[in-house]
């Protein structure tokens, strides 16, 4: 419901949660299905539920621009190895 009014007001950017807060739970598929609503003159920021490298890799392939990044680094015994694996892989 936010998404009309985000794109008019807040270009060039676009923020994607994908969070389903009534349910609590994350799911990339939200930004997937929401990027048909967004002009593609915008830059595409992901929240929330990016935790593999085949999330980043599918975000990724649907010209998503950024990702915000939290609880898989929280949860990591060493962040910045957590942040290699998520976006650069060996």
């Amino acid at each position: 419901a936010l998404l009309p009014t985000m794109v008019r007001f807040f270009a060039p950017l676009s923020t994607s949660a994908l969070s389903d807060l009534k349910r609590f739970v994350t799911d990339i598929n939200t930004t997937v299905g929401l990027l048909k609503d967004i002009p593609d003159d915008r830059f595409v920021v992901t929240e929330s539920g990016i935790n593999t490298l085949e999330d980043v890799r599918r975000l990724r392939d649907h010209a998503v621009n950024a990702f915000l990044v939290g609880e898989a680094f929280m949860r990591a015994d060493d962040p910045g190895a957590r942040l290699q694996e998520l976006f650069f892989p060996m």
